[in-house]
């Protein structure tokens, strides 16, 4: 979990785990960038198959967040487009590169807000 986004980032439920195998499946259908889905589109497509509410937004992120760290689904990225399975290694690696971006900007931010801190809270985090 996730400290202020519990709500989204608990552990999966049961049913969760139940609906895994099918969303690899559907998932697995969409390789290459012109055939990526939306987190969205996914929902919808579990959704329509199980009857299962509330697998929208955060939780199917959740969901697909568990499927890519599992490496069940190789070479699995993500574009403004949607997920989808990367043809190339070379699109892997622009993602990878992506990632780290991100990560250090997160890191920066994380670093200025703690920077205002008094210098013994500072010692307490470790920074």
């Amino acid at each position: 979990m996730i400290d202020g986004f519990e709500e989204y980032t608990f552990k999966l439920t049961d049913e969760e785990q139940r609906l895994l195998p099918y969303l690899r499946a559907v998932i697995r259908r969409h390789v290459g960038e012109e055939q990526a889905a939306t987190a969205g589109q996914l929902s919808r497509e579990v959704r329509d198959r199980y009857s299962v509410p509330g697998i929208e937004g955060p939780r199917m992120r959740k969901l697909i967040h568990n499927i890519r760290v599992s490496g069940d689904i190789e070479k699995l990225v993500a574009s403004s487009r949607g997920y989808y399975i990367a043809t190339t290694d070379e699109e892997v690696k622009q993602y990878a590169e992506s990632l780290r971006e991100r990560a250090a900007a997160i890191l920066a931010v994380r670093k200025s807000l703690l920077a205002c801190l008094e210098p013994v809270e500072q010692l307490l985090l470790g920074i």
